[in-house]
């Protein structure tokens, strides 16, 4: 079944497809070639019940060291 909306900026109705479960391992944001855009497009394009996020989604250590507020 597919749940419908109307975006507000263009009129056009969106339609997201319903799932019951999406799990996502292994994405490693923040590295080269994580395809962070596609993910992001298909996320938006579903209504799941359930998101398990499995693991290794952010990859930290490839983050440089001054994106990290230092501590005091």
């Amino acid at each position: 079944m597919l749940a419908g909306y109307t975006n507000l900026i263009t009129g056009y109705e969106n339609r997201k497809r319903e799932v019951e479960i999406v799990v996502l391992s292994d994405v490693h944001l923040g590295t080269y070639g994580c395809h962070a855009k596609e993910l992001h497009r298909y996320l938006k394009s579903i209504k799941p019940n359930i998101l398990v996020l499995n693991g290794d989604i952010i990859d930290v250590w490839q983050f440089s060291k001054s994106y990290f507020p230092r501590h005091t």
